[in-house]
């Protein structure tokens, strides 16, 4: 193998040389570090101080399920929109959803733009609530989103404001 490190199984989840690195660069990063010294990724820790494995799959079946259709006005497909509640799904933890535009677009593999008006779409029909946050300074960080869950699967962006019985945000 020319160019390449070969990699030999080690304990679970612990590669020779490394661990692999969950963030954009898909490398290794090496065992024990608390970031990834190509793309500075860092596990999320629980609230428990242990690394955060578990997420509640039905949350993520349940964002596999939605229908979306933004309708001909709409500068955003169905697939971004999807593929960025799916990031916000993979963002909650027990402290809240807070990626930042950059970080969605990096697993999302759209541009920051785009995400901007998925994440415009997503609020104005309903599916998310978005909550503007400052640092200490005043200037403006990463948005805390919720996501709105109870709204059925077969529910469409452009339905009316009221759909089975629970006030949609217009």
């Amino acid at each position: 193998m020319t160019g390449q490190a070969e990699l030999r199984l080690g304990p679970v989840g612990v590669v020779a040389g490394g661990v692999p690195c969950e963030g954009t660069c898909g490398g290794l990063r090496p065992a024990g570090s608390k970031a990834c010294p190509a793309c500075g990724y860092e596990p999320r820790k629980s609230l428990a101080g242990q690394p955060y494995p578990g997420k509640d799959v039905s949350r993520y079946r349940w964002a596999f399920d939605q229908e979306f259709r933004p309708g001909d006005d709409a500068k955003v497909t169905a697939l971004t929109a999807k593929a960025v509640l799916l990031c916000l799904v993979h963002h909650d933890l027990p402290d809240g959803i807070f990626p930042s535009q950059a970080r969605i677009a990096a697993m999302t593999g759209a541009g920051e733009r785009t995400v901007r008006r998925a994440l415009e779409w997503l609020e104005s029909a309903g599916w998310i609530v978005r909550e503007r946050r400052t640092d200490r300074k005043g200037h403006r960080t990463s948005d805390v989103f919720t996501i709105r869950q109870a709204l059925p699967a077969t529910v469409a962006g452009s339905l009316p404001a009221t759909v089975a019985g629970e006030e949609r945000d217009s």
